[in-house]
């Protein structure tokens, strides 16, 4: 699987360049994950393209509200069972996949708490797209 998580990080880069992809991510807000929950978020790596941040949640816990500054492919590394719920109080649909799924986050600057539904840890990559290069 860990061949897999590097093959998709490397096509999110190439993509990232080819397609000349521009979002504001270069600055933190106050709800930054990294600054907000530490304990749930770790930066990996960080570069002038892509910030990755690896997410950890133990069952049936509530992240605290965040935001992420850009959007971003997921690779889920565990089952994923959980839902967010949105500033307003509102709650997004139930969303569940499986370990070594990836997908396109559109929820940059969208604040949130994420919520673990499952009995199960919870863990995933998140890869920020900040900018391409030219």
């Amino acid at each position: 699987m860990r061949l897999g998580v590097v093959a998709i990080v490397a096509g999110v880069l190439i993509a990232s360049s080819a397609l000349s992809i521009r979002l504001d991510a270069g600055t933190q807000s106050s709800l930054d994950p990294l600054v907000v929950a530490p304990d749930h978020y770790r930066l990996e790596f960080e570069n002038e393209w892509v910030r990755v941040i690896r997410a950890t949640m133990d069952p049936r816990e509530t992240s605290v509200m965040h935001q992420h500054g850009a959007e971003a492919v997921i690779i889920d590394l565990t089952d994923q069972d959980m839902h967010q719920v949105m500033a307003d109080g509102t709650t997004s649909a139930r969303s569940t996949f499986k370990a070594g799924s990836a997908r396109w986050s559109t929820n940059a600057g969208v604040p949130h708490r994420d919520v673990n539904l499952s009995e199960k840890p919870l863990e995933l990559l998140r890869i920020e797209i900040k900018a391409a290069s030219r």
